[in-house]
């Protein structure tokens, strides 16, 4: 039997594309470059005006939760 060298990996968000939409959408109320958008499967998210992406905020939310 060969062993294998270790192999480095990374888990991560995988982006999906189509499907689903926004169910809500509104800004921080004292932060106009805070924006949050909730979708219909679950999704929270707060968009980076300087990066233009969304970051999804409920990476660490279990099911206990």
């Amino acid at each position: 039997m060969k062993i294998l060298s270790p192999v480095k990996y990374e888990y991560g968000n995988l982006k999906i594309g189509g499907g689903g939409f926004v169910t809500g959408i509104t800004f921080h109320p004292t932060d106009s470059r805070t924006l949050y958008i909730r979708t219909d499967i679950g999704g929270i998210y707060r968009y980076d005006f300087d990066k233009q992406t969304w970051a999804y905020l409920a990476d660490k939310v279990t099911a206990d939760d």
